[in-house]
């Protein structure tokens, strides 16, 4: 099976960079929760106030276990909780190759505080009282369980070309090949520290009979 689980804290990116990393790879890609409320036809937060979170802990280890044997190649993003119940990191690790957005607790309340509460249930969790400091103990809770993942990335503008550095590094990669653009043509962010980023960012990619930058 080549299956890529991305975890960490809600807002750590990872539908975003789940989703590029599918795109690279040519990959399918499948969000963990959206798959929870197709099953429940109903909302993540409707399944947390009417069912309660140990119905939905149940719930979200059955879906991870139906998407994980619904296609042997795909990139699948999990809800921030997930690795830390029902031992679904180990049935992750098992079964492909896990991949942790670790973004800084500050970072992460500014992502948090900027969506709409009534849509976070971790989020309505922590709003009372100091948010910073209690969404600083939450990911302390949980980080034992996220660095399990076979892979770590700390994210940013460049979290893919990092992402997939790692995987290479890692002998992960096998049977992909990351996408060219079809002009043979590779575009590379400019900004602070390119000069550092530029192999990375070329890191995977099949050589082309020529470069321009």
């Amino acid at each position: 099976m080549q299956i890529y689980y991305l975890v960490g804290m809600p807002s750590s990116g990872k539908s975003t960079v789940g989703r590029e990393l599918a795109q690279q790879l040519q990959l399918p890609f499948e969000d963990l929760d959206a798959w929870i409320e197709r099953a429940e036809g109903r909302t993540i937060p409707e399944v947390f106030r009417d069912s309660g979170e140990s119905y939905f802990r149940e719930v979200e280890a059955r879906v991870l276990r139906e998407a994980t044997h619904a296609a042997s190649r795909q990139v699948i993003a999990t809800g921030g909780g997930a690795p830390i119940f029902h031992d679904n990191m180990d049935f992750m690790n098992a079964h492909g190759v896990t991949v942790f957005l670790n973004v800084g607790v500050e970072e992460l309340g500014r992502r948090l505080q900027a969506t709409n509460v009534a849509d976070r249930p971790l989020v309505q969790a922590l709003e009372q009282g100091d948010f910073l400091t209690a969404l600083a103990e939450k990911q302390k809770k949980r980080l034992p369980y996220y660095r399990q993942a076979r892979v770590q990335v700390y994210d940013d503008a460049l979290a893919l070309p990092k992402l997939l550095e790692a995987l290479r590094e890692g002998g992960f990669l096998r049977n992909c090949r990351p996408r060219l653009p079809r002009c043979g043509i590779l575009f590379v962010l400019l900004g602070q520290r390119v000069s550092w980023h530029i192999g990375a960012t070329l890191t995977g990619f099949v050589p082309a009979r020529k470069l321009h930058l």
